[in-house]
């Protein structure tokens, strides 16, 4: 025999040998045979919402239909071998004949082997689908064809607008910007970081601490926030442990084979399509959302706004000479008041007194660098409680407490009270002169007073929760 027929054979022997194992291990193999007992037409629609190629159905039908053919022929390829072996051992045909015998086995062998590697593909084909179907044994692979079954009613969609918030998951069904309860979440809790950790350098103490307060009723919206979302998932804890009932049960599908699986996964889509419409029936959860989302504009709006524009508005103002922000103005028109006016008079003739009697002197400019530091630095304005009452007397005791008992002091502690109110007042007077833009949908917007808006936070804070 010679050398080129010996490879000729020993090629055959070693396909032949590849090829009867891996049809062995494709008997095996449920991901290949099972599909020879699916309804493919039936299923189409299911199939392809989980992103079953449509070339399936060929690949199947060949599987099928070669399965068969192709073992016969590596049964014949097989006897052909080993009677072409023994042919040359034994010299039972001339050398020419057998030789002519190896050039058809060639024939055969090239024939069978493009056969081959086209089933072979197509087995890995259906390799493929199988897994991927087992993969997508989940609600949120399953709920395209829950909407496809609803025909896309605005029902089921706003139902699964308020499972994909709950649920924090992306909207990959309804087109839309609904976003999730943990962005709600995350968004009103670096809000608050932000807002706490606002500070306006250059800025009276004073003037900040009324500008605190506004924070603080940002700060108290966004409490208001939170406990509406809580409210909401409460409010829908039943429809998601229903749901979640149908996660476990789609968990539980894994070892089902194709002809009872794909079934049953229409059975359980059935399912989901009545969970998802559930949540339709709390739809009202829905115009809270939008009010959150609303609201939480309006805080970023009420953030950037006193970071920037009010921050350099203040600025401006508390440098200008002449503005009640001015502190020296604001300082100087306290101390003006001890000697002017009816009650200036009295002061006038009782400091002439004490003069006479030995007793301290007033020094103007420096009571009006007292009230100018207490400007600077107090940062007690809001509060009648008694502990509030309390710590802004004993502020002005600490500012007063060189000046004499009970005159001047006293006459002194009142101006300073009335220059701290004044001043706070003023900055108060300020936020009305402070424009912002809010946005007005669809595209316009709507300038309002930064004390408006303050105002309206407020408002639409204690609408939430009604």
């Amino acid at each position: 025999m010679d050398e080129h027929t010996t490879q000729l054979i020993t090629t055959c022997e070693t396909f032949l040998q590849r090829s009867k194992a891996e049809l062995r291990e494709i008997t095996a193999d449920r991901r290949v045979v099972e599909w020879a007992k699916v309804n493919l037409h039936k299923y189409s629609a299911l199939l392809t919402i989980l992103q079953v190629p449509p070339t399936l159905q060929l690949s199947r039908d060949r599987f099928v239909k070669k399965y068969g053919i192709l073992s016969k022929q590596l049964d014949r390829l097989e006897n052909d071998i080993g009677n072409l072996r023994a042919d040359f051992h034994l010299n039972s045909v001339p050398s020419t004949e057998a030789k002519g015998h190896a050039a058809a086995l060639a024939t055969g062998f090239h024939a069978l082997t493009e056969d081959y590697q086209e089933f072979v593909a197509d087995c890995q084909q259906l390799r493929e689908a199988h897994t991927r179907i087992h993969a997508s044994l989940n609600v949120e692979t399953l709920l395209p064809l829950a909407r496809s079954m609803s025909g896309k009613t605005p029902a089921f969609d706003l139902g699964y607008q308020l499972y994909c918030f709950v649920a924090d998951q992306e909207s990959s069904v309804v087109n839309g910007n609904t976003k999730s309860m943990s962005y709600y979440f995350s968004e009103a809790n670096k809000l608050d970081g932000l807002l706490d950790n606002i500070t306006l350098q250059g800025i009276p103490a004073l003037a900040m601490t009324v500008i605190k307060e506004r924070i603080k009723s940002a700060r108290q919206a966004i409490v208001v926030i939170k406990d509406c979302l809580d409210i909401i998932s409460e409010n829908l804890a039943v429809e998601m442990n229903h749901l979640e009932t149908i996660r476990g049960q789609l968990a539980q599908l894994t070892d089902y084979p194709l002809p009872k699986l794909l079934p049953t996964i229409e059975i359980e889509t059935e399912a989901l399509f009545k969970c998802v419409l559930r949540f339709h029936f709390k739809a009202y959860s829905m115009d809270k959302i939008y009010a959150i989302e609303e609201l939480l504009e309006l805080i970023r709006l009420l953030q950037r706004t006193i970071k920037t524009t009010l921050n350099e508005a203040l600025k401006t103002e508390t440098a200008t000479s002449g503005s009640p922000l001015h502190t020296p103005t604001a300082a100087a028109a306290g101390a003006d008041a001890f000697l002017h006016g009816a009650k200036g008079f009295w002061r006038g003739i009782m400091l002439l007194f004490s003069l006479i009697l030995g007793r301290q002197g007033f020094n103007m400019v420096q009571f009006q660098e007292t009230l100018r530091e207490a400007i600077q630095s107090c940062d007690i304005f809001y509060g009648d409680s008694s502990t509030d009452v309390a710590a802004l007397e004993k502020f002005i005791d600490t500012k007063l407490q060189a000046y004499e008992r009970p005159f001047p002091h006293a006459e002194l502690f009142g101006l300073m009270k009335k220059c701290l109110y004044d001043y706070g007042t003023a900055v108060e007077a300020f936020f009305r002169t402070v424009n912002v833009e809010i946005p007005t949908p669809p595209k316009g917007c709507t300038t309002v007073s930064l004390e408006k808006l303050i105002r309206q936070i407020r408002s639409n804070s204690e609408k939430l929760l009604k």
